[in-house]
């Protein structure tokens, strides 16, 4: 398979998510991310593309270089109650015969999964509109290739 084809595809899987939540694991130990997918983008390099996102409880634009799952509230709940390092070892570490251990490098204070689980509910019921208007503005640009 050639790497344009390569790009095609995974440029079709990233547009899924465009509009639609997300979740985002990260291989350092951190709180899950939920986020909004915006729009592609390309890496200045190899010229991949990837999904600009809408971080719901940061309120801020991120890249994500981590793994990106379809949101639903049974998988968050699951990812939540699992350990920082017990993810990163199941997703990131999954080859490899040795203990992680990324305590010592965590980024952030995690946060309890209830009180995390609370933020994350309310950052997506504060997004309703701009999902809305991401989806709308998917379909139009949607029609449009199909005119030409």
């Amino acid at each position: 398979m050639s790497i344009n084809t390569d790009f095609s595809h995974q440029e079709y899987m990233l547009s899924r998510y465009i509009g639609k939540p997300v979740i985002i694991l990260s291989n350092e130990i951190e709180n899950l991310t939920v986020a909004i997918g915006l729009e592609i983008v390309y890496s200045s390099f190899s010229q991949q593309p990837l999904l600009k996102c809408y971080d719901v409880v940061r309120k801020t634009e991120i890249v994500p270089m981590g793994v990106v799952f379809a949101y639903t509230e049974q998988k968050f709940k699951s990812l939540l109650n699992i350990e920082a390092n017990d993810r990163i070892a199941l997703f990131f570490n999954k080859e490899s015969f040795s203990l992680v251990d990324k305590t010592k490098t965590k980024i952030e204070d995690i946060e309890s999964p209830e009180i995390w689980s609370s933020k994350v509910y309310l950052g997506l019921e504060s997004t309703h509109e701009l999902q809305a208007q991401l989806l709308e503005q998917k379909n139009i640009n949607k029609k449009n290739k199909l005119v030409k």
